[in-house]
């Protein structure tokens, strides 16, 4: 078949087709060197001035209120925004119109869904296009006298005005959230910045393509960053809940100190962290001093304790309260001699003062005291008590004297009372000064109370129980008048007498306890000032120069030492107000030996040699790095060195944050409901509709420059 030809065929190839010649180029001309003007949409605001910031800052106050006042419906809206897209309900958004595609596609596997099916949304069922609907309006009517109450920047472009107006905007919530106090405002301002600032970086960001997307993420790390980072950090720090992390502080403070937020969490991976810290330079010196600043604290916290009861503090001083509370003017002893006179005094009154007695048993009694041994006469007779004998003699005289009222082995009963109660002050008294025995004593005093109970008996019924009722107080109390005068007349000297007082204290408290019931309140608190100065005193090789060093662990030993019984005789029951600041001291302690052991070295021989060691090894390894290098390349030395600072620096401002008061009451308080928290809530970087008014204000302003051009 033959090959069809056209009217081009007979035309050589392009390569060898003849070039036209290239003019010769123009002569240069006066506009040369003219640049061409830009087109208007690549024109640029002015650099951002101050006055443009201090504005962005302002329109972020007046937004940050416009969303404060519109927070409850806001969240009405959100929540009914929720239910319609749990219901199904259809909406106009974006994000919507994509869901119901892939629904679609997912249905029909593959195939297209006819746009009919698609219905309309009522206006009123359709999903608000942002998570601030109300507080976006109330911003937008604000903004119309813009030159009062702004709530959109004049430069959108500049990225300090961003950022200045999501900081402005956590005021207003922060001044609600913290009473209206300018501390406490601008405590919680500063707290709620950073997630402000970080939900607007998010935004500058814009990860995604789609604006929701970009949104949920900002408004996402918002959250986080004010409720996420607290909530996790607080349970690392002090577990779940804060409500032991608060009572363990407030026992801290009660006794006169601050705790570590280890000590007050109770947590071991925090007090593990604590001890780690205290062993390393920048921490050890941190916690070397707060273990000495605490100590001297709660140090200072028991010695106001002790001057609250007495401003008398030593064992002299305490030995001299017990003498004078038991055998000084009104003290115990002279207290029982006079009751026991008006009780007898009573039983006087109902028998007859001339009514005759019988002394059969105080005859005998005398008559025992002062026999003498068959075959021995003359030796026992030098062995009889002189005293007692003379009483002897004197009572056979006044049985046998004319004229005496009694006769034959009879006494008036005045003259038998009489005689009765000058036996008994013998007995209250000074042994070597009375000259008799009081054993001997004490026999003569029984004889003669049961001649006198028999003459009661007979004076009647009332005579006989009002002599009862003498006797039964005279025999409780006479054995504590007899323990308490030992105690004071065989001791030797005011010190012993503390000694004696307190000895077996580790096992109970029977002879404590009859001492402090026998003296006032004044001495009882002198004896137990005494106790307490002494209870917490450092040992004396952790002791200072002055002899005032306070050891907790001291005092804890001191006060697991004692017996329950003890504690209750000196320091009052359970319950009451002196024995629960004691026990809670001991708590305290108690939280301290659990805890760092940084803690139970306040000398800090221990931390000092720790801190030493580490550090000489940091050098070390500092050192060798430098050398294993031919003398160290830039980067290695600066590697060393950062490690040389770092560590410490890092440590140190650790260290600080964990001996913090203010850091043991943010980790102590719950992590949700702050008042920075609720200021954060005002702040909306992400908020689309701020976004679009924004960005159409940037476009207005370029505009404005475009038209002047």
């Amino acid at each position: 078949m033959a090959t069809q030809t056209n009217a081009f065929d007979d035309l050589p190839p392009l390569s060898m087709m003849p070039v036209p010649p290239v003019a010769a180029p123009l002569g240069p001309n006066a506009f040369d060197d003219i640049t061409p003007p830009p087109r208007a949409a690549e024109r640029q605001l002015p650099p951002a001035t101050a006055a443009d910031r201090t504005q962005a800052f302002e329109s972020g106050v007046w937004r940050g209120g416009s969303y404060l006042a519109g927070m409850v419906p806001d969240a009405a809206a959100n929540i009914w925004n929720l239910g319609k897209a749990v219901m199904g309900m259809e909406s106009s958004s974006p994000a919507s119109a994509a869901a119901r595609a892939a629904v679609a596609r997912a249905k029909y596997r593959g195939g297209q869904l006819p746009e009919s099916t698609a219905a309309p949304v009522p206006s009123a069922l359709e999903v608000n296009s942002g998570p601030s609907p109300i507080g976006a309006k109330l911003a937008e009517a604000l903004d119309r006298y813009h030159d009062y109450t702004p709530t959109t920047i004049d430069r959108p472009d500049d990225a300090a005005s961003r950022y200045l107006s999501a900081a402005g905007s956590v005021l207003p919530g922060a001044a609600v959230g913290s009473g209206g106090t300018i501390g406490g405002t601008l405590t919680a301002a500063l707290s709620a910045t950073p997630s402000a600032l970080a939900g607007q970086a998010v935004t500058d960001a814009h990860p995604f393509k789609s604006d929701w997307a970009n949104t949920l993420a900002s408004a996402g790390t918002q959250m986080g960053v004010s409720a996420g980072v607290p909530m996790l950090t607080k349970a690392l720090l002090r577990g779940p809940s804060g409500d032991q992390m608060q009572a363990n502080a407030a026992a801290f403070r009660e006794a006169g100190a601050e705790p570590s937020v280890g000590q007050a969490s109770g947590v071991r991976r925090t007090q593990f962290l604590e001890s780690m810290l205290a062993k390393i330079p920048g921490g050890a010196g941190v916690f070397h001093k707060f273990a000495g600043q605490q100590a001297s604290d709660l140090g200072e916290g028991a010695q106001s304790t002790v001057a609250g009861l007495s401003s008398n503090v030593s064992p002299e001083a305490a030995g001299e309260a017990i003498t004078q509370g038991v055998k000084g003017p009104g003290g115990a002893v002279d207290q029982f001699r006079q009751q026991s006179q008006d009780l007898f005094n009573a039983v006087d009154r109902h028998v007859p003062g001339n009514q005759p007695v019988p002394v059969a048993n105080t005859l005998a009694a005398l008559d025992k005291l002062t026999a003498t041994i068959p075959g021995a006469e003359s030796v026992s007779a030098t062995l009889v008590n002189p005293k007692i004998a003379g009483i002897r003699d004197a009572v056979l005289n006044d049985l046998t004297k004319p004229g005496a009222t009694g006769q034959g082995d009879v006494l008036p009963y005045t003259a038998l009372s009489r005689v009765r109660s000058q036996v008994g002050d013998m007995i209250g008294g000074n042994e070597l000064i009375s000259g008799i025995p009081r054993a001997q004593l004490k026999q003569l005093y029984g004889a003669l109370s049961e001649d006198m109970k028999g003459a009661a008996q007979s004076a009647g019924p009332q005579a006989a129980a009002a002599w009862n009722k003498a006797q039964d107080h005279y025999r409780t109390n006479i054995d504590r008048m007899d323990q308490l005068s030992n105690l004071i007349d065989k001791q030797g000297g005011p010190e012993a007498i503390y000694r004696s007082a307190l000895a077996g204290t580790n096992f109970g408290a029977s002879r404590l306890r009859t001492i402090l019931n026998s003296v006032g309140p004044d001495q009882r608190n002198t004896v137990a000032a005494t106790v307490l100065d002494r209870m917490g005193k450092a040992t004396a090789g952790a002791q200072n120069a002055e002899g005032s060093a306070y050891s907790p662990q001291t005092f804890l030993t001191n006060w697991n030492k004692m017996a329950p019984e003890a504690k209750d005789a000196l320091f009052g029951a359970q319950g009451s107000a002196l024995r629960n600041h004691l026990e809670n001291t001991a708590r305290v302690a108690e939280s301290i030996k659990s805890g760092s052991k940084v803690f139970a070295n306040p000398s800090g021989t221990a931390a000092a040699e720790n801190q030493t060691e580490m550090f000489k090894h940091a050098v070390s390894l500092a050192a060798g790095a430098l050398l294993g290098h031919g003398g160290g390349s830039p980067g290695t030395i600066a590697g060393a060195g950062a490690a040389l600072v770092g560590v410490p620096s890092t440590a140190y401002l650790l260290s600080k944050a964990l001996t913090s008061p203010t850091a043991v009451n943010w980790a102590g308080r719950p992590a949700i409901g702050s008042s920075a928290q609720a200021a954060s809530l005002s702040a909306a970087p992400a908020n689309l509709t701020e976004q679009e008014r924004n960005r159409q204000r940037l476009m207005n302003a370029l505009n404005h420059i475009n038209s002047r051009e």
